[in-house]
């Protein structure tokens, strides 16, 4: 017992509350959580939108600089671009009736060195689940460790995900679908 105490005691008076805190939850809300795509148009240019709803959770071990417990949800019903034509394309692409989410979960913990590293997990869209690699990037953390922000950017192959072109558009879109996502987490 009394040997406890003292480890507790040196715990908390070299290194702090942190180093001895195990990790945090954080949540990410709609209002918090910005997720953008660009995709090429027929090679042209890039499309650019955003997705006006997604959510997401983690954990984050300050002591560890670890995130685990990733996981992040993207509503794909609607989203905006500067194009109509090219903001109803899409829409008809993702095929949000039969497939409303874009969902991306961490298989493993991921240590962010020097703030920034690789989230490795499983992202589902269109009713296909496939690994997944997302650079991650610790943008800003509260004084008061009740908020981080974090950036994350990924791409994926639609052909990977059986997302083909619809036949009265075909070739109007790239393969590669890029997401970035920028979010502010609580506790």
């Amino acid at each position: 017992m009394r040997i406890w105490l003292v480890v507790f005691a040196l715990c908390f008076s070299l290194w702090g509350n942190e180093a001895c805190a195990k990790a945090r939850q954080y949540y990410a809300a709609p209002q918090h959580f910005d997720a953008s795509f660009q995709v090429p148009d027929q090679s042209f240019r890039n499309v650019r939108g955003f997705f006006r709803e997604a959510t997401g959770a983690f954990s984050f071990d300050a002591t560890k600089k670890e995130i685990s417990k990733l996981k992040l949800a993207i509503r794909v019903e609607e989203i905006e671009t500067s194009s109509r034509d090219a903001q109803n394309d899409l829409i008809e692409l993702l095929n949000p009736r039969d497939y409303p989410e874009i969902v991306f979960m961490a298989t493993a913990p991921s240590a962010l060195k020097n703030g920034e590293g690789q989230i490795k997990g499983t992202l589902t869209a269109h009713g296909q689940s496939k690994p997944a690699v997302f650079e991650a990037k610790l943008t800003r953390k509260a004084d008061d460790k009740k908020a981080l922000g974090l950036s994350l950017e990924g791409s994926f192959k639609r052909a990977d995900f059986d997302m083909g072109d619809p036949p009265e558009i075909p070739g109007r879109f790239g393969e590669e679908i890029k997401l970035i996502l920028d979010i502010k987490a609580v506790r």
